[in-house]
């Protein structure tokens, strides 16, 4: 079979790491299995908080990745960003010391970038980006076009050229844009209202769309009725990811609970609420348990932590390799979600990754919220607590242990696989090339 040629603009690409990069990366992997060579567009070097070169290895050696200049404020901040980067001792990971959450340093820079970029901060991304997508597009024969988002201004590059050459683009949003509840916060009333014009811009040229859950196909379709055939393709896993993966070691005689991924400011709440259902425990449960953060924690966590008294329970690791992330995943008792009180719409990304390894989730999330819906469809939603409730996550936390740490008989969570999801999107790729007029101009 010939394989078709398709151009995957994605501006955060490893060696940028954490959660946002999985889905292009994984992409990116599995495309070839299904008929399609990615060509990768993405920027250079940018400022961003962590970095993990190792997520380069998944891809094949013939992956071509192209990366441009750009005027954007992550690309023109690394001056800063390359005088305060720190290797992990693991020696892989290289962290943003100056960047780091909850900085003055991070404040400004966030306050410079939402207010003077418009309307986008990735504005100047886009005319390096568009001159080297056409030079890619006439030099590799592209047919189709993928862009995932945010940024979301990605999208301008991505019609431009398929006006410019006729090759159809697919927009694949793994966030919200505008006009809903997770949304972006805009700094202004002007520029909320340019993006709503440029959402609205960019999905009626799309000939594909493809967003992260239902709650963003509905808000579309409502939005948009004339819009192009949307479907739901989930964030997910990689099972090829804990291949030959070894658990980490932990100590003898206590039950270990893993956080994976950021804990931002976002879930502050929910950690100070954990804090307190651990305080309450009783004793024997307490100090039996070894829980640990694998991530990059919000300015004050360790400082709420000694406050309370359980440093002997809690540790934070920082962020990690994710092959170093996952041994930990896998050494786990029982994982660890939050999400944000009243939000009953976000579906964490960690939860796939959860779902995988197969250890009981506690769930502290909105009993009738998105998430808590897909964890009991995937035989994962025993142990769901509200947010804010540190006595009901108290009760979970004794009722688990008594029950010895039973593992979830989880149902049907091979459709989350990251091969499995892309095969999908490739299909998608494919009737959209064949419903395509044949007007590409090379």
């Amino acid at each position: 079979m010939t394989q078709k040629k398709v151009l995957l603009i994605s501006y955060l690409f490893p060696p940028v790491g954490g959660s946002g990069v999985q889905r292009a990366l994984k992409f990116a992997k599995y495309l070839p299995e299904f008929g399609w060579d990615p060509v990768v567009l993405t920027v250079r070097a940018i400022n961003y908080s962590v970095y993990d070169p190792s997520l380069l290895k998944e891809l094949s050696s013939e992956v071509e990745i192209i990366r441009t200049e750009s005027l954007d404020p992550q690309r023109l901040s690394v001056w800063a960003m390359s005088k305060s980067r720190s290797t992990h001792p693991g020696g892989s990971v290289l962290l943003n010391s100056r960047f780091r959450e909850g900085s003055k340093a991070l404040s400004l820079y966030r306050f410079c970038r939402e207010v003077f970029a418009f309307p986008d901060p990735y504005i100047g991304w886009i005319p390096f980006a568009y001159w080297q997508g056409l030079k890619a597009i006439r030099r590799h024969k592209i047919e189709a076009i993928l862009v995932t988002m945010p940024p979301h201004s990605s999208a301008f590059v991505a019609k431009l050229l398929s006006r410019k050459t006729g090759v159809p683009y697919l927009l694949d949003l793994r966030d919200f844009w505008v006009g809903f509840e997770p949304a972006p916060h805009f700094s202004t009333r002007l520029h909320e209202r340019a993006n709503n014009l440029l959402e609205k811009w960019a999905l009626r040229g799309a000939s594909a769309l493809t967003v992260f859950g239902e709650v963003l196909r509905n808000t579309l379709k409502e939005r948009y009725p004339n819009i192009a055939k949307c479907e739901v393709i989930p964030n997910g896993f990689d099972p090829m990811d804990v291949e030959g993966i070894a658990p980490a070691e932990r100590p003898k005689g206590r039950n270990r609970i893993v956080f994976q991924g950021s804990l931002g400011t976002l879930v502050k709440e929910c950690f100070s609420v954990f804090l307190a259902a651990l305080r309450i425990l009783p004793d024997e449960v307490r100090n039996s348990l070894d829980v640990i953060f694998v991530g990059r924690a919000f300015v004050g966590a360790e400082r709420e932590v000694a406050e309370a008294g359980l440093e002997r329970q809690v540790r934070f690791l920082g962020y990690l390799p994710h092959k170093e992330a996952l041994r930990y995943l896998r050494s786990a008792d029982a994982t660890l979600l939050f999400i944000p009180k009243d939000n009953r719409t976000l579906v964490s990304g960690k939860v796939f990754e959860y779902l995988m390894v197969g250890s009981p989730i506690i769930a502290c999330v909105e009993p009738d919220g998105v998430c808590a819906e897909l964890l009991r469809k995937a035989g994962c939603g025993e142990w769901i607590s509200p947010p804010d409730d540190a006595q009901g996550l108290a009760e979970t936390l004794v009722a688990i242990a008594k029950a010895g740490w039973p593992r979830p008989h989880s149902a049907d969570i091979d459709q989350f696989s990251r091969r499995e999801l892309t095969g999908r999107l490739a299909a998608t790729l494919d009737r959209m090339v064949a419903e395509m007029p044949v007007c590409v101009r090379f």
